[in-house]
């Protein structure tokens, strides 16, 4: 009797229990794999290099006048991105004026974040005009001009 039952217990369930681990197994592989892929996508794959910008921000508010206020002090604009406000001072892309600039911010206490943006090729044409007039510049009393005529520029040229 007992090898009877145990014959019918292996046909009835045996058999569907290895086809669902085989299912499940599949199912979760296809997972991974799927998730695998918007992973690298969304979190390793760099950005294109040839149309970003180094942004440095000085703020980010909710309220425009703080922001406006912020932006007045260091001679930067607001951007409004979404719901915030962010105050922007400086836009470059060559490795060796932003650590110039990051000398600059640095020396006259003012803190900053490094952010990278993606901008239009008729903007990179006039960076790159402003940044070989920088570089032939070591006169830190242009740097505040220069960089708001810079923003000025940048704020209709965001992509």
């Amino acid at each position: 009797m007992t090898f009877f039952l145990n014959k019918i217990n292996y046909y009835c369930f045996g058999d569907c229990v290895k086809k669902n681990i085989k299912i499940i197994l599949i199912g979760s592989l296809i997972g991974v794999i799927i998730s695998g892929v918007f992973v690298y996508r969304f979190y390793f794959k760099k950005p294109n290099d040839k149309n970003t910008v180094s942004v440095f921000q000085a703020g980010v508010f909710k309220d425009e006048n703080s922001a406006q206020k912020k932006a007045n002090e260091l001679n930067g604009i607001v951007y409004k991105d979404g719901r915030y406000y962010r105050v922007y001072v400086a836009v470059y892309k060559n490795e060796a004026i932003i650590a110039r600039m990051e000398e600059y911010y640095k020396k006259n206490d003012i803190n900053y974040y490094i952010k990278s943006l993606n901008v239009n090729s008729d903007y990179l044409n006039v960076l790159n005009k402003y940044e070989k007039m920088l570089e032939a510049s070591n006169d830190e009393e242009i740097y505040d001009d220069l960089n708001l005529l810079l923003l000025k520029k940048l704020e209709s040229n965001i992509l």
